[in-house]
């Protein structure tokens, strides 16, 4: 009899499937690796949710098997060469703060990348037995001037280098809207924000305000004088329309930064 898997053993079955496919293409002469993945799969032997879900940051070479697992489920429109090429380009995290991310717009307008990409990481969350909450409406949402993708009508895939380090402020706090005056029109993070915690969904445990910030995405604007922000509580994790005239202590204004060579 068939069984219904939900989310989370999908996504189990998936990483098997993943090492049966990296033993195998290693040219090993001992399965016994292979045969063990296999029979787990046969029996429907599927690890339980882990109560300490993984800390730090995704590998990023771990990002490649995150995408086309992605481009599969969703249908992103993303080809096998294009992962493979940026995935070349793209360094390692140089630390928690100053992690490295992605650049990814879907050619179909805003309002389609997000929700894409709300659906993406509310996967990825569930995976950790994690509820995610949308509390506004992709409607709602535009992109902060100067901010906008380079090529919007196109699907494009990118390297993002995120900085939640600068505008961090524990002790006194930051204002959102006072940050984008001292950037001048500089481009800030916008969807990359969403791509980044995808990528990273273990972020939004770690977030206290202490260790983690809170994110704020604000090269988006809700309706006028708000801005995506990312965080967590009892109930999950959450993106809300935070009022970004306020000084808030916890949170970290994204940034990008640029490359070291």
């Amino acid at each position: 009899m068939a069984t219904k898997l939900n989310n989370s053993q999908k996504g189990q079955l998936s990483d098997q499937l993943a090492e049966v496919y990296r033993v195998a293409s290693n040219g090993t002469r001992d399965f016994s690796d292979v045969r063990r993945a296999l029979q787990a799969i046969i029996e429907g032997k599927f690890p339980e949710i882990p109560t300490n879900p993984p800390s730090g940051l995704t590998r990023v070479s771990q990002y490649a098997h995150k995408l086309n697992g992605w481009n599969d489920q969703f249908d992103l429109g993303l080809t096998a060469e294009g992962i493979a090429h940026v995935m070349s380009a793209l360094p390692d995290h140089d630390g928690l703060l100053l992690p490295t991310g992605i650049k990814l717009t879907l050619g179909r307008g805003l309002q389609h990348d997000w929700e894409v990409g709300m659906k993406i990481l509310a996967y990825e969350l569930d995976k950790l037995g994690v509820r995610f909450t949308e509390y506004f409406d992709a409607s709602r949402l535009s992109y902060f001037a100067g901010s906008e993708p380079e090529h919007p009508d196109g699907v494009e895939l990118d390297v993002a280098l995120l900085d939640l380090q600068t505008f961090w402020d524990p002790r006194s706090g930051i204002v959102p809207r006072e940050v984008r005056k001292q950037l001048k029109g500089q481009p800030m993070p916008g969807l990359e924000v969403v791509w980044f915690l995808a990528l990273n969904p273990q972020v939004f445990l770690a977030m206290d305000g202490k260790t983690m910030p809170y994110l704020w995405a604000a090269g988006l604007v809700v309706d006028s004088d708000s801005r995506p922000y990312f965080g967590r509580d009892s109930d999950g994790a959450f993106v809300l329309d935070g009022w970004d005239g306020g000084r808030w202590r916890g949170d970290s204004v994204v940034a990008f930064r640029e490359c070291k060579n």
